[in-house]
């Protein structure tokens, strides 16, 4: 399992997903970032070099991840495991429209770039996957800035050079001009960006006529249209740039391997009780408002626990001291719960907030029972010893001992 992997487990996870129609050419794609994250320099891509990627023939459906793992920096110097996914068997026979909008539905939730790979130019059809959006937006759910992700639309065999230039440019022209037509709803555009705040394109010539997609195993660089490989190589980079190796955010903040592992599975089998993109909004939601909740009440304790370590033993404490400390922490506690970065809806937030409180109000009665006890403790001491500056000694002394 690649999300438990040494080099995956603790370090906040960046996926680069690649989504679309059955048999559109995802391989390829994702064999030229393979090759150039397995190279360092700018020299990364040469004319004999081989593009490899899974074969699709032994399994042709379903999600598959890389299982070697790249490590890189993001835009704020930390380093993040970077995964390549792919979404396979969108549109075959075999898988239904719905199928592939939810598929694409949680491929979108879990990767930090959403690539959606489509032939030629955007269709109507090709929007429909992205409707998902409009029912998580339906749900009472918040606005809020914690999804970073990047949409990247990807069209091949682009034919009208001279309306939109190939490359990242014309792409970006086209997908802004296209978005902002009449035939496509306000509503809808407003809804895309609400989840993906980062929408682009990029627009590609044929890659080449002698290209079979369905076995690249003896396929080499120079085997590809040239002006194909020459905007692939400001592409694949551009992908990888720091800016956009940013670790997903929709549930908790820097999720790391182990944590995407569980989200995952709660996806997983939200979708398998319930094939709909509501049912991964409402997994999506309930999982990161567990994780926020953990995650302030793992502050509460530690800094309460510490409380009672530092005055365990040595003196007493007064009640007032340790209630004004409780109430500090658990002040904290509630605003690093309100402020992480996660999708919420409106009606269980508060139910999730009264959660924490009562796990606060039971840690903080096991530190004050223990620090209750600590007190009786040592006014034992000073009364065995007679009190006074006697008392005060002999105290001392068995302290020592503790």
């Amino acid at each position: 399992m690649v999300l438990l992997h040494p080099d995956v487990k603790d370090k906040p996870v960046v996926i680069v997903s690649v989504a679309g129609p059955f048999r559109e050419g995802h391989a390829p794609l994702l064999g030229f970032f393979l090759k150039y994250l397995a190279t360092e320099g700018s020299d990364w891509l040469s004319d004999d070099d081989q593009i490899k990627w899974y074969d699709q023939k032994q399994d042709p459906f379903g999600i598959h991840i890389w299982s070697k793992p790249f490590s890189r920096s993001d835009k704020d110097g930390q380093e993040v495991a970077v995964l390549l996914m792919e979404t396979r068997g969108a549109f075959d026979c075999k898988m239904t429209a719905d199928d592939f909008a939810g598929i694409f539905a949680l491929s979108s939730l879990i990767s930090s770039v959403q690539i959606y790979n489509i032939m030629s130019q955007i269709q109507e059809d090709d929007l429909q996957p992205l409707k998902f959006l409009i029912d998580f937006k339906k749900t009472d759910t918040e606005d809020s800035d914690c999804n970073q992700s990047h949409l990247l639309f990807l069209m091949r065999n682009w034919k009208c050079k001279a309306s939109y230039s190939y490359g990242e440019n014309g792409g970006n022209a086209y997908v802004f001009d296209l978005l902002h037509t009449a035939e496509v709803q306000h509503e809808t555009v407003k809804t895309f960006r609400w989840f993906f705040p980062n929408i682009g394109g990029c627009l590609l010539p044929n890659p080449g006529e002698a290209i079979d997609y369905q076995d690249l195993r003896n396929v080499h660089v120079k085997e590809f249209n040239a002006e194909f490989i020459k905007h692939m190589k400001e592409f694949v980079p551009s992908i990888m740039a720091e800016d956009k190796l940013m670790s997903n955010t929709i549930v908790r903040r820097d999720m790391k391997g182990k944590d995407m592992l569980e989200f995952v599975l709660a996806l997983v089998s939200a979708f398998e009780n319930d094939s709909t993109p509501k049912s991964l909004l409402e997994a999506t939601v309930d999982f990161g408002r567990d994780k926020a909740v953990y995650d302030a009440y793992e502050f509460y304790a530690k800094e309460m626990d510490k409380f009672y370590s530092d005055h365990h033993g040595w003196s007493r404490v007064s009640e007032e001291e340790t209630t004004g400390y409780h109430l500090k922490m658990k002040e904290e506690a509630k605003r690093q719960f309100d402020e992480n970065p996660r999708m919420k809806i409106k009606n269980t937030e508060e139910k999730s907030r009264h959660e924490l409180e009562e796990k606060i109000e039971k840690k903080f009665q096991e530190v004050k029972s223990q620090i209750d006890e600590n007190n009786s403790f040592l006014s034992a001491l000073y009364y065995a010893g007679g009190g006074g500056a006697g008392g005060a000694a002999l105290s001392f002394f068995l302290l020592l001992l503790l």
